[in-house]
Protein backbone atom coordinates (compact mmCIF):
# COMPACT_ATOMS: atom_id res chain seq x y z
CA UNK A 1 0.00 0.00 0.00
CA UNK A 2 1.45 3.25 -1.34
CA UNK A 3 2.10 5.75 1.78
CA UNK A 4 0.13 8.74 2.06
CA UNK A 5 1.50 11.84 0.86
CA UNK A 6 1.74 14.25 3.59
CA UNK A 7 0.94 18.30 3.07
CA UNK A 8 4.24 19.20 3.24
CA UNK A 9 5.81 16.69 0.86
CA UNK A 10 2.57 17.97 -1.48
CA UNK A 11 3.72 21.50 -0.88
CA UNK A 12 7.54 20.56 -1.95
CA UNK A 13 6.24 18.64 -5.07
CA UNK A 14 4.43 21.64 -6.22
CA UNK A 15 7.22 23.54 -5.56
CA UNK A 16 9.81 21.45 -7.11
CA UNK A 17 7.35 21.53 -10.68
CA UNK A 18 7.08 25.32 -10.58
CA UNK A 19 11.06 25.49 -10.27
CA UNK A 20 11.46 23.30 -12.94
CA UNK A 21 8.85 24.46 -15.41
CA UNK A 22 10.65 28.41 -14.42
CA UNK A 23 14.31 26.68 -15.14
CA UNK A 24 12.54 25.59 -18.68
CA UNK A 25 11.12 28.25 -19.58
CA UNK A 26 13.05 31.37 -17.77
CA UNK A 27 16.41 29.75 -17.81
CA UNK A 28 18.97 29.96 -15.09
CA UNK A 29 19.09 33.71 -14.92
CA UNK A 30 16.04 34.86 -14.81
CA UNK A 31 15.29 32.13 -12.32
CA UNK A 32 13.63 33.58 -9.16
CA UNK A 33 12.58 32.17 -5.71
CA UNK A 34 10.55 35.23 -5.38
CA UNK A 35 8.62 34.47 -8.47
CA UNK A 36 8.16 30.30 -7.68
CA UNK A 37 6.97 31.53 -4.43
CA UNK A 38 4.01 33.58 -6.12
CA UNK A 39 3.46 31.12 -8.40
CA UNK A 40 2.85 28.65 -5.46
CA UNK A 41 0.38 31.27 -3.39
CA UNK A 42 3.22 31.88 -0.66
CA UNK A 43 5.40 33.97 1.09
CA UNK A 44 9.15 33.82 -0.05
CA UNK A 45 9.81 32.80 3.87
CA UNK A 46 7.39 30.22 3.15
CA UNK A 47 8.57 28.52 0.14
CA UNK A 48 12.68 29.16 1.75
CA UNK A 49 11.16 26.61 5.01
CA UNK A 50 11.51 24.16 2.31
CA UNK A 51 14.23 25.16 0.11
CA UNK A 52 16.24 27.89 2.11
CA UNK A 53 18.53 29.03 -1.71
CA UNK A 54 17.81 28.85 -4.86
CA UNK A 55 20.80 26.13 -5.01
CA UNK A 56 19.09 23.89 -2.78
CA UNK A 57 15.92 24.37 -5.54
CA UNK A 58 17.23 23.74 -8.53
CA UNK A 59 19.55 20.64 -6.55
CA UNK A 60 15.90 19.45 -5.76
CA UNK A 61 14.83 20.19 -9.29
CA UNK A 62 17.65 17.89 -11.02
CA UNK A 63 17.21 14.98 -8.52
CA UNK A 64 13.68 15.04 -9.67
CA UNK A 65 14.43 14.94 -13.27
CA UNK A 66 17.25 12.64 -12.56
CA UNK A 67 14.57 9.89 -10.71
CA UNK A 68 12.49 10.43 -13.13
CA UNK A 69 15.07 9.10 -16.05
CA UNK A 70 15.50 6.18 -13.88
CA UNK A 71 11.77 5.06 -13.52
CA UNK A 72 12.37 5.26 -17.51
CA UNK A 73 14.75 2.80 -17.13
CA UNK A 74 13.37 0.67 -14.51
CA UNK A 75 9.85 0.41 -16.58
CA UNK A 76 11.95 -0.29 -20.43
CA UNK A 77 13.93 -3.03 -17.84
CA UNK A 78 10.36 -4.42 -16.80
CA UNK A 79 9.24 -5.35 -20.30
CA UNK A 80 9.78 -8.52 -21.15
CA UNK A 81 11.44 -7.85 -24.84
CA UNK A 82 15.21 -8.99 -26.27
CA UNK A 83 17.90 -7.21 -25.18
CA UNK A 84 18.67 -5.10 -27.87
CA UNK A 85 14.85 -3.36 -28.10
CA UNK A 86 15.01 -3.13 -24.39
CA UNK A 87 18.41 -0.93 -25.11
CA UNK A 88 17.08 0.90 -28.18
CA UNK A 89 14.02 1.75 -26.41
CA UNK A 90 16.32 3.00 -23.28
CA UNK A 91 18.08 5.61 -25.81
CA UNK A 92 14.63 6.61 -27.32
CA UNK A 93 12.91 7.42 -24.51
CA UNK A 94 15.76 8.93 -22.30
CA UNK A 95 17.00 11.46 -25.69
CA UNK A 96 13.27 12.09 -26.61
CA UNK A 97 12.59 13.24 -23.06
CA UNK A 98 15.86 15.42 -22.93
CA UNK A 99 15.43 16.91 -26.41
CA UNK A 100 11.46 17.68 -25.28
CA UNK A 101 12.87 20.16 -22.46
CA UNK A 102 14.75 17.87 -19.89
CA UNK A 103 18.03 19.00 -21.53
CA UNK A 104 18.01 22.41 -19.80
CA UNK A 105 17.66 21.03 -16.60
CA UNK A 106 20.88 19.03 -16.97
CA UNK A 107 22.54 21.77 -18.48
CA UNK A 108 22.38 23.98 -15.90
CA UNK A 109 23.64 21.51 -13.70
CA UNK A 110 26.48 20.85 -15.78
CA UNK A 111 26.99 24.98 -15.81
CA UNK A 112 26.87 24.80 -11.95
CA UNK A 113 29.14 22.06 -11.89
CA UNK A 114 31.75 23.97 -13.55
CA UNK A 115 31.80 27.06 -10.66
CA UNK A 116 30.33 25.20 -7.49
CA UNK A 117 31.08 21.85 -5.56
CA UNK A 118 27.66 21.18 -4.42
CA UNK A 119 26.80 20.63 -8.14
CA UNK A 120 30.57 18.73 -8.94
CA UNK A 121 28.99 16.23 -6.35
CA UNK A 122 25.97 16.12 -7.61
CA UNK A 123 26.61 15.41 -11.52
CA UNK A 124 29.21 12.87 -9.83
CA UNK A 125 26.55 10.82 -7.84
CA UNK A 126 23.91 11.15 -10.74
CA UNK A 127 26.43 10.01 -13.71
CA UNK A 128 27.34 7.04 -10.86
CA UNK A 129 23.89 6.26 -10.57
CA UNK A 130 23.52 6.42 -14.10
CA UNK A 131 26.27 4.20 -15.07
CA UNK A 132 24.85 1.61 -12.49
CA UNK A 133 21.31 1.83 -14.12
CA UNK A 134 22.40 1.56 -17.47
CA UNK A 135 25.21 -1.69 -16.85
CA UNK A 136 22.23 -4.24 -17.01
CA UNK A 137 21.05 -3.46 -20.31
CA UNK A 138 24.71 -3.20 -21.56
CA UNK A 139 25.18 -6.82 -19.81
CA UNK A 140 22.17 -8.01 -21.66
CA UNK A 141 23.31 -7.07 -25.19
CA UNK A 142 27.11 -8.47 -24.19
CA UNK A 143 27.53 -10.75 -21.56
CA UNK A 144 30.59 -12.32 -22.74
CA UNK A 145 32.41 -8.96 -22.25
CA UNK A 146 34.20 -8.26 -19.25
CA UNK A 147 33.04 -6.50 -16.48
CA UNK A 148 35.46 -3.38 -17.49
CA UNK A 149 34.79 -3.79 -20.99
CA UNK A 150 30.77 -3.23 -20.29
CA UNK A 151 31.49 -0.38 -17.79
CA UNK A 152 33.67 1.37 -20.77
CA UNK A 153 30.60 0.35 -23.04
CA UNK A 154 28.36 2.16 -20.75
CA UNK A 155 30.67 5.71 -20.58
CA UNK A 156 30.63 5.01 -24.21
CA UNK A 157 27.18 5.03 -24.44
CA UNK A 158 26.51 8.06 -21.84
CA UNK A 159 28.64 10.27 -24.20
CA UNK A 160 26.63 9.66 -27.00
CA UNK A 161 23.30 9.87 -24.85
CA UNK A 162 24.81 13.59 -23.57
CA UNK A 163 25.77 14.45 -27.16
CA UNK A 164 22.38 13.68 -28.41
CA UNK A 165 21.35 16.06 -25.56
CA UNK A 166 23.46 19.13 -26.31
CA UNK A 167 22.17 18.81 -30.34
CA UNK A 168 18.85 20.52 -30.04
CA UNK A 169 15.59 20.13 -30.19
CA UNK A 170 15.14 19.81 -33.38
CA UNK A 171 16.10 16.37 -33.61
CA UNK A 172 12.37 15.95 -32.61
CA UNK A 173 9.60 16.18 -35.26
CA UNK A 174 6.84 18.03 -34.44
CA UNK A 175 4.17 15.27 -34.17
CA UNK A 176 6.40 14.01 -31.58
CA UNK A 177 8.05 10.85 -33.09
CA UNK A 178 11.71 10.43 -33.68
CA UNK A 179 13.59 11.75 -36.11
CA UNK A 180 16.19 10.28 -38.60
CA UNK A 181 18.89 11.81 -36.02
CA UNK A 182 17.22 9.92 -32.83
CA UNK A 183 17.37 6.29 -34.93
CA UNK A 184 20.78 7.11 -35.56
CA UNK A 185 21.93 7.56 -31.93
CA UNK A 186 19.97 4.42 -30.99
CA UNK A 187 21.41 2.79 -33.79
CA UNK A 188 25.26 4.16 -32.38
CA UNK A 189 24.15 3.03 -28.70
CA UNK A 190 23.56 -0.32 -29.85
CA UNK A 191 26.57 -0.36 -32.04
CA UNK A 192 28.15 0.05 -28.77
CA UNK A 193 26.90 -2.08 -27.22
CA UNK A 194 27.59 -4.69 -29.54
CA UNK A 195 31.23 -4.26 -30.14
Amino acid sequence: MAKQESKGEARQRTIVNLARQALVEAGYDRFSLREIASQAGMRLGNLQYYFPTKEALIEAVVRQEFDDNLGTLSQIAGKDIQADEALRRVALALVSHWLADGAKIYAVMSFLALHEMRFRALRDEIYTSFYAALLPFVKAVQPGLSGAQQKRRVRVITSLLDGALLQGEDAVRADGRASIFMQDISAAVLAVART
